[in-house]
C-alpha cells in the first residue's frame, strides 16, 4: 500500500473514541485523516468529559459498550443489506 492510497482490504467499520479533553484538535485531525485516507466506514465518537488518562472504557464502560453495540448493529444491518442485493 502506498502512503495516501485508500486501504482496499479493510472495509469493516472502524470505531474511534476520542476524549474531548485530550487535545481534540490534534486527535480530531488524526481521526479525520484516518477516515479520509484509510477507512471508508469510520465513526468518531467524542466523549467530552474524558481524557486519555481518564478514558471512556474505564470511566464510562456502560456508555462505551452501548456505543459499540450500536456500531456493530449498524454494521450487521449494512452487511445483510449488501448481501441481499
Amino acid at each position: 500500500m502506498l502512503v495516501g492510497e485508500p486501504h482496499q482490504h479493510l472495509r469493516q467499520p472502524v470505531f474511534f473514541a476520542l476524549g474531548g479533553l485530550s487535545n481534540p484538535d490534534d486527535y480530531g485531525d488524526i481521526a479525520g485523516r484516518l477516515s479520509r485516507v484509510f477507512f471508508p466506514d469510520f465513526r468518531l465518537e467524542v466523549c467530552p468529559k474524558r481524557h486519555h488518562f481518564d478514558p471512556p472504557h474505564r470511566i464510562e464502560p456502560e456508555r462505551l459498550a452501548e456505543l459499540l453495540r450500536a456500531h456493530w448493529a449498524r454494521a450487521e444491518r449494512e452487511s445483510a443489506a449488501s448481501a441481499g442485493s
